[in-house]
């Protein structure tokens, strides 16, 4: 029975692993595909991915959102923006990079509930559990892919593009395992509130960066480099 339990226990460890691991996708985007003009194109592209995100986000829940959530949503979105607004005193680049950083937060607190949902599966069989990491995985490839363009975009090197992948999806592997060790089945309402909360946050960082960058090649319509600045 107990090596059974470890058995399973490591099928968890390393189903909701994958998510931090699919940070290596990162890898192929070369510096060569982020100068001059590609620069800015990927750097948008990867910006677009995360607002597609945020919107199918909602509209996945559109009929469970309540005035409440709405309201959840607005004060997080503000909160967020205040703090990259207040806290940011350097020159533009700085505050991309801050933005980068907050990507990382808002994603990692996100990815809690993927992790809480592959341990949970696992509770009930294995064969659960890897359709549901298999269905998180398809579900979050579009956000991860986004995410690390959006690093690489704003001038982070391979090496920290990976590892701030790697950063923003660490929350799956810790929340599968507490929850599968646990056995608790998952709050509902309380998972309902982390994702409003989180994917708000998210939209907030990306409307940021972009607000940033329009601002950046507006004073300067010359500059193709991106973040000479």
């Amino acid at each position: 029975m107990e090596i059974l339990m470890n058995q399973s226990l490591l099928l968890v460890l390393l189903s909701s692993a994958a998510l931090p691991l699919l940070a290596v996708i990162a890898l192929l985007l070369r510096r060569n595909l982020f100068e001059g003009k590609l620069k800015i194109a990927f750097l948008f592209i990867g910006l677009g991915l995360l607002v597609f995100t945020v919107f199918a986000t909602f509209n996945e829940h559109a009929e469970d959102l309540g005035w409440t959530d709405l309201l959840v949503a607005a004060i997080t979105a503000l909160i967020t923006l205040f703090i990259l607004s207040r806290f940011n005193h350097g020159h533009a680049h700085d505050k991309e990079l801050e933005g980068a950083k907050g990507i990382v937060v808002s994603e990692a607190f996100h990815s809690l509930i993927d992790g809480a949902v592959i341990g949970a599966t696992y509770l009930v069989s294995p064969l659960l559990g890897y359709a549901a990491t298999l269905g998180i995985i398809i579900h979050e490839l579009p956000k991860i892919i986004g995410t690390l363009t959006v690093f690489r975009g704003l001038g982070l090197s391979i090496r920290k593009s990976i590892v701030y992948g790697m950063a923003a999806q660490i929350g799956s592997p810790i929340s599968a395992i507490l929850v599968y060790m646990l056995g608790k089945q998952i709050d509902h309402e309380q998972l309902h509130a982390l994702e409003i909360a989180s994917i708000a946050s998210l939209g907030a960082i990306v409307l940021w960066i972009i607000w940033l960058e329009i601002g950046f090649h507006r004073r300067h319509p010359d500059s193709h480099e991106g973040h000479s600045h």
